[in-house]
């Protein structure tokens, strides 16, 4: 339960006492009265509500505002995948759309994409055919070396694949996923 929701039962009781007065009822006084209930009910909302999410937020994505880093992909791929993995869970357990499990799977799914891509084992690919001593010590030999550059061409186009398959599903249903 929200708090300050006693608040906003207790309004709600008075606003319909004065709806049903036929003293009121249409008047100046009821205007005023709709008036000052709206702006106590949205200076509640600034000056309690939006600092205290605020400070949620602040919370769960300090760990990203702390490494943030210029120039890094991996980190919007993170905060991506964070974000995801917190609106999944809200859905699940709060949604009040139709189809909120649906839309929680659909994020969980991006979720998993995003996981293998921050993951970045695409090298492991290819890596039993190479002598491990070729990859730790640099490949020497031309033979190893076009492998080599075959795995690594082939993890690359895996990562492409994962990214474009991400965007695409997001860009498909990202539009649907709000409350």
């Amino acid at each position: 339960m929200r708090y300050g929701s006693k608040l906003y039962i207790w309004l709600d009781k008075l606003e319909d006492m004065f709806l049903e007065s036929k003293l009121i009822s249409g008047t100046k006084i009821e205007d005023l009265y709709f008036d000052i209930c709206r702006m106590w009910k949205s200076s509640v909302d600034l000056m309690y509500y939006k600092p205290i999410n605020f400070l949620t937020n602040v919370r769960l994505y300090k760990s990203f505002l702390w490494n943030n880093a210029w120039y890094d992909h991996y980190f919007i791929f993170d905060m991506l995948k964070l974000k995801l993995k917190i609106d999944s869970k809200m859905y699940k357990e709060r949604g009040m759309a139709l189809e909120s499990e649906n839309l929680a799977k659909e994020m969980e799914y991006c979720v998993g994409i995003l996981e293998r891509i921050c993951e970045d084992d695409y090298d492991s690919i290819c890596s039993n055919d190479i002598p491990l001593d070729d990859i730790i010590n640099g490949v020497r030999n031309d033979k190893n070396k076009d492998k080599f550059l075959e795995c690594m061409k082939q993890a690359e186009e895996a990562r492409n694949n994962d990214i474009k398959k991400l965007f695409e599903y997001m860009s498909k249903y990202i539009l649907k996923w709000w409350d």
